[in-house]
């Protein structure tokens, strides 16, 4: 079911499974203050979870929920778009599942940025600053002269927003390309989605070759606590959704993951470990 070509029937019979996958894989998590450079942040946290830090292991069906997710809130960017950018760490494995739950006829063949790497003279490459280091970004899959392209950006979980904004400084800055929208998995509370709300708005006042300026959000996250919460979906009756899905772990238990113990219940969808 694609949430693209039928945003009707996957709301009908997938999404509710799609997003209670989520919510088990990003709810309940263990924390701990981000270390940079051996010092401890205490305005931070750093989220143990199987979809950026496989703990536990990645399963494929987390992916393809996550990706189909992200289809839905950001059809409008990713059908507008003619390739994907994302960044080499966590974004990568990302928007290698959003290629393959992209219907057939829509093909965006995938640049990704990164911090190491080999020296290039027409890769862009632009300053970074993110709560865990401050280095350099170095884009490859696109180059600084080649003919415009539309893009869009994806990555996981939005912290404070240093590499979305390096991101999309480095897109406009140094190529001929457009941003038609960026989409995220999940805001974990810092903000990063408003700064990126911010830089994209004054880079389209500037040069207007950013479509959407407002990022495309599954969730919302809440780390003031000891252990991570799903506060919000942004999904249809996403707050009717949330309270369901919190009632039925409730009667029956998680059925994916089990974040306290970190590990997987169940591997494949349809069958229990």
């Amino acid at each position: 079911m694609n949430p693209i070509d039928e945003p009707d029937a996957y709301r009908q019979t997938q999404l509710e499974q799609d997003a209670h996958v989520l919510f088990e894989v990003l709810d309940d998590c263990s924390l701990q203050p981000v270390v940079a450079n051996g010092k401890r942040s205490e305005d931070t946290k750093f989220m143990w979870n199987s979809l950026t830090e496989q703990t536990p292991p990645t399963p494929r069906y987390v992916l393809d929920s996550i990706a189909r997710l992200m289809l839905y809130v950001g059809s409008e960017v990713f059908t507008r778009a003619t390739r994907l950018s994302s960044e080499e760490d966590r974004g990568a494995i990302l928007a290698s599942a959003i290629q393959q739950q992209l219907p057939e006829d829509i093909d965006l063949p995938m640049g990704l940025s990164r911090c190491v790497t080999q020296p290039k003279d027409d890769r862009p490459a632009i300053p970074l600053i993110m709560e865990f280091a401050a280095t350099r970004l170095h884009f490859d899959g696109i180059t600084k002269h080649e003919p415009k392209e539309q893009l869009a950006v994806v990555d996981d979980l939005i912290s404070t927003g240093g590499t979305m904004n390096a991101q999309t400084h480095g897109i406009i800055e140094q190529t001929n390309h457009n941003i038609v929208g960026v989409v995220l998995v999940a805001d974990k509370g810092y903000g990063g989605v408003e700064r990126l709300q911010n830089t994209m708005g004054d880079l389209k006042g500037t040069n207007g070759r950013i479509y959407d300026p407002e990022p495309k959000v599954v969730a919302q996250l809440d780390l003031s606590g000891p252990r991570s919460q799903v506060s919000s979906l942004y999904l249809p009756d996403g707050e009717t959704l949330l309270h369901d899905i919190r009632a039925s772990i409730a009667r029956r238990g998680r059925e994916f993951i089990d974040n306290k113990k970190q590990v997987l219940l169940t591997e494949h969808l349809g069958r229990t470990k």
